[in-house]
């Protein structure tokens, strides 16, 4: 089974947050998302996964402290590629104005809907 982490990085007020323009896959092309990626061998657990995305996206560092997990999202169809399973986390850190674009999808700090 596949596994993915999807994290939603808001400032301590939760005014702001942090989402990545998806470039891949195709069905999220041109969307923003949470920051995330696929759970890799070396990763502790998917806490220590999502502190090693969320770094190499955004260039900024965490502990998986930092990270509260929030949901499981499981998946046994094809839109994930077969069966999958998403764990979603927040945190919050004003850490999140350090955040810069550092591989090809844009990192962007979005104030929350007010």
């Amino acid at each position: 089974m596949k596994k993915y982490v999807l994290g939603f990085a808001f400032d301590l007020y939760k005014h702001n947050v942090v989402l990545i323009e998806k470039n891949r896959p195709d069905w999220q092309k041109g969307l923003w998302n949470g920051v995330g990626g696929k759970v890799e061998d070396i990763d502790y657990d998917e806490g220590f996964a999502m502190c090693r995305e969320f770094e190499e996206e955004t260039g900024v560092t965490s502990i998986p402290e930092t990270w509260n997990h929030f949901a499981t999202m499981r998946f046994d169809t094809d839109i994930m590629g077969g069966v999958a399973e998403v764990y979603c986390f927040k945190c919050f850190s004003d850490a999140i104005f350090n955040c810069k674009t550092v591989e090809e999808e844009e990192i962007k700090v979005f104030r929350v809907g007010m």
